[in-house]
């Protein structure tokens, strides 16, 4: 995930309690990881493809274990700050950066929330994390 999605292991992610706002998480989608998928039809089945368009990912892509969540509005969807448990900054992420987004938690009164610091694990290509 670190090495995809983060702009070179500088970013943040956010561990979230699902339990904790079942509003924002009344669908979630577990991915189905295959090797090969049918071609979809929208004009013939216009929801089928589009949920398949969500849940469906290469098997190259499967030790992701991804669950999506799906909702029928597009635009912002606001989620409880109560299900924010965690935040993993990564191996490159900058002090300033960490101290900004404790700082913002801080201020909304979010005190059971973890924070950890990643770390190449030496002698493997594994990212530890510590935490703060």
């Amino acid at each position: 995930m670190w090495s995809h999605y983060s702009q070179y292991r500088q970013g943040a992610v956010f561990g979230l309690d699902m339990e904790a706002d079942l509003d924002f998480f009344v669908t979630p989608i577990r991915i189905d990881y295959k090797d090969s998928y049918e071609e979809l039809n929208y004009l013939a089945h216009p929801d089928k493809s589009t949920i398949d368009t969500l849940k469906i990912k290469s098997s190259q892509w499967s030790y992701e274990s991804e669950i999506r969540i799906y909702k029928n509005e597009s635009g912002l969807h606001k989620i409880s700050e109560k299900a924010i448990r965690e935040v993993y900054f990564g191996i490159n992420a900058t002090q300033e950066d960490i101290d900004e987004i404790r700082s913002i938690c801080s201020s909304k009164g979010l005190t059971n929330i973890h924070f950890f610091k990643g770390e190449k694990a030496h002698g493997s290509f594994k990212v530890v994390f510590e935490a703060l």
